[in-house]
């Protein structure tokens, strides 16, 4: 009898929706890989707390391996490596063992604060350090969201103009609270890591990439280099799928 093959969680990023995993999903579902692809985080269009993210991700990780008694591969990317690194605690390896749980992690070019540090604290400092203005991306608005205001090349190089310009058409604001408050828990190695670096990445830089990859408290298994930008499952999900294929292979 054959083992079956662990559930896909897809966690996006902040501004974005599980809209973007849409050609990733085709891919995985190619490889007969079964994957939760609707999760939609609710930081994402409202000024509601990270708290709210974490639990919503919860709920979804109690489903799979409590209820359905299966492992799944927990993928994130950006700011969904925030909302991960709360939700895992006590569905990862190092609690669960060998019985049903969060298998393997995969990070997609994701920012991974220790505690006490918030997912804006992280990018901040690394902008200090690069001398990037946070102003010129992001706009914070008197009601507790802020807006992505940068060019879309700098979340879609990669694509064709007209189609960076359409999946700028579908980002929301994003909650300040959210990407503001520091995380209570960091559970980057509560299951073993893999890490994509996008080599081209205009949001998270290659630089600060291995960087967050550096930091205490993170475990990384493996990591690997793809020439993209900040959204390689838009560009390249077969590529993606592949690689999210082979950490699921446990």
């Amino acid at each position: 009898m054959s083992t079956p093959k662990p559930t896909i969680i897809l966690v996006h990023g902040a501004f974005h929706g599980p809209w973007c995993f849409s050609p990733l999903s085709h891919s995985l579902r190619a490889k007969s890989l079964p994957c939760i692809d609707d999760l939609a985080l609710p930081s994402a269009g409202s000024a509601r707390p990270l708290q709210v993210d974490v639990e919503a991700l919860r709920a979804v990780l109690h489903q799979v391996i409590d209820k359905d008694g299966n492992d799944c591969v927990l993928v994130m990317h950006s700011y969904g490596g925030v909302v991960g690194g709360e939700a895992i605690r006590g569905f990862g390896v190092k609690d669960r063992g060998a019985g049903p749980c969060v298998r393997r992690t995969v990070y997609i070019a994701t920012s991974l604060p220790v505690v006490g540090q918030s997912h804006w604290e992280l990018t901040a400092e690394w902008a200090a350090k690069s001398g990037v203005d946070m102003g010129s991306v992001a706009e914070i608005r008197d009601d507790g969201e802020v807006a992505w205001i940068a060019s879309p090349e700098m979340f879609y190089n990669g694509l064709p103009k007209e189609k960076q310009e359409e999946m700028s058409g579908k980002l929301k604001t994003q909650s300040v609270a959210a990407l503001g408050t520091p995380v209570e828990y960091a559970g980057h190695s509560d299951s073993p890591g893999w890490f994509l670096m996008c080599t081209k990445d205009l949001v998270v830089s290659l630089a600060q990439q291995k960087y967050i990859v550096a930091l205490p408290g993170v475990d990384i298994e493996r990591s690997e280099e793809i020439e993209t930008g900040h959204t390689p499952f838009l560009t390249h999900p077969d590529e993606v799928a592949d690689f999210i294929a082979r950490a699921a292979e446990v």
